[in-house]
């Protein structure tokens, strides 16, 4: 019999989250979706805690191996042909795969072949290419506007885009409710109903809609959707929903009343379409995963930065001014996308990247209230690049900078990132009558030799064998 798999990769929800759900949502999907199914807590060890990212730990969960193998930090490093991602291995063994944008999807043209049935590749690519190309114009539109929204949720349409996608809408199976959803939105955000922030939601319901028609055209034998909605909306509130989790009242009730909601709303588009995904598993004979590769807790260091009285921060709008300013000389380079505070600068070859890096290092140890963290990968350097809040001029040795100079805008900022990294993540199994494990805590790295076993497919060396089945 064929075997059929759906994934969502739910980006950094713990289990504690899904349970809180059910438990105050009883008559949820999710609360019938966790009665139903099994649940795993998976670890998240081949880094330290402190430096676990999700473009580091998807690939380490999604390859089977642990980083020290991949060296995949960040999202536009190469991707080493000796450690595959699980669906490509699947899709090589002759099985049908379609993906929506899972994290190292990109650039597509790396991988495709007819087994792929349709691709929108992750929102860090670096072109619009999609199948079937009707979708084109609103990964066009999806990458303009996560590549505008950083740390404060706020990005112009550009024109071109609006065309586009306007012809383009009737054909990606988005739905009237979503409009209904998003104009619903906008318009509480208008009226100062709800903040900005709740802009970010708004990706999810777009790229599912499109997911659903697709898998049920198409009808892969794998099929997997990512979204990192409720994770970003947990960095801002995990002190809104959970204040018991902090020594100190960090936030008094009027914050909490205004963002108490936050993490909940996030998880409400969720549950929807969970119930959606639910329903086509059990008509299809096919067995549905979660998984969030890690998780988050709460920020300890939060009433820290509230003392501190942090009420602004700084996003780089302009990468090219800050290496500028930094490596006047700097070689030819292209600007790829990646999430702030991060950004990626790709060189014709390594030794004109090695020379950049050699210069921002040097810059670094000069620099005053310019925070810096360089990662060279081949020919893709990463700067991990923030300035002190505290202070309107910056320097690196005698040369002087205002935040413009730099290419830096100042926004102003109500929460302080109450949530952070942790190892705990979810994996939960529905649909399927073979699932076993020996405990409910399992290495992540067990997850990708399983889905391959699922499959019937044989692990590679380099994967632990897992001590669960789907």
């Amino acid at each position: 019999m064929q075997r059929r798999m759906v994934i969502l990769e739910a980006n950094e929800i713990p289990p504690r989250v899904f349970q809180h759900y059910a438990k105050t949502r009883p008559n949820s999907a999710i609360a019938s979706l966790l009665k139903q199914a099994r649940l795993l807590t998976t670890e998240a060890l081949d880094v330290p805690e402190e430096t676990l990212y999700p473009s580091q730990s998807w690939a380490s969960f999604n390859v089977g191996a642990p980083f020290d193998n991949h060296q995949i930090r960040w999202y536009n490093d190469p991707k080493p042909a000796a450690y595959p991602l699980y669906w490509q291995i699947i899709a090589n063994h002759g099985h049908s795969v379609g993906i929506v944008g899972t994290l190292h999807s990109s650039p597509a043209k790396n991988y495709l072949t007819d087994n792929y049935v349709f691709v929108v590749p992750d929102c860090f690519a670096n072109d619009g290419y999609t199948r079937p190309t009707q979708l084109e114009p609103f990964q066009a539109f999806n990458l303009k506007m996560t590549a505008g929204n950083g740390r404060v949720a706020n990005a112009p349409i550009p024109r071109f885009d609006k065309r586009r996608l306007l012809f383009s809408l009737p054909s990606t199976g988005i739905s009237p409710s979503t409009y209904m959803y998003c104009a619903k939105t906008v318009a509480g955000i208008a009226a100062k109903r709800v903040g900005r922030e709740r802009l970010r939601v708004l990706q999810f319901p777009l790229t599912a809609d499109i997911f659903l028609k697709q898998l049920k055209q198409k009808r892969p034998e794998l099929a997997v959707l990512f979204t990192n909605h409720v994770a970003a909306n947990m960095h801002r509130y995990w002190y809104a929903l959970f204040p018991e989790d902090y020594n100190v009242q960090v936030y008094g009730p009027e914050w909490c009343q205004r963002f108490g909601r936050e993490i909940m709303v996030a998880m409400e588009l969720l549950d929807r379409y969970i119930g959606k995904l639910m329903r086509y598993c059990s008509q299809h004979q096919a067995t549905f995963l979660i998984t969030s590769s890690m998780g988050q807790g709460p920020n300890h260091k939060l009433p820290e930065r509230v003392d501190l009285k942090i009420a602004r921060s700084f996003r780089l709008d302009h990468v090219r001014t800050f290496v500028s300013a930094i490596v006047p000389d700097a070689s030819t380079y292209t600007v790829e996308a990646a999430m702030v505070p991060q950004y990626t600068i790709r060189f014709a070859n390594s030794d004109d990247a090695k020379y950049v890096r050699d210069q921002l290092q040097q810059a670094k140890q000069q620099a005053d209230g310019i925070n810096m963290g360089i990662n060279l990968n081949d020919t893709a350097l990463t700067i991990s690049v923030e300035l002190d809040h505290q202070k309107t001029e910056f320097r690196v040795g005698e040369r002087k900078f205002n935040c413009r100079e730099l290419g830096f805008t100042e926004f102003p900022i109500e929460d302080h990132h109450s949530g952070r990294h942790v190892p705990d993540g979810s994996l939960i199994i529905y649909g399927s009558s073979t699932t076993k494990a020996q405990s409910d805590r399992v290495n992540f790295l067990e997850y990708t030799p399983a889905v391959l076993q699922y499959f019937g497919i044989t692990r590679s060396d380099y994967m632990v064998e897992p001590t669960f089945t789907i």
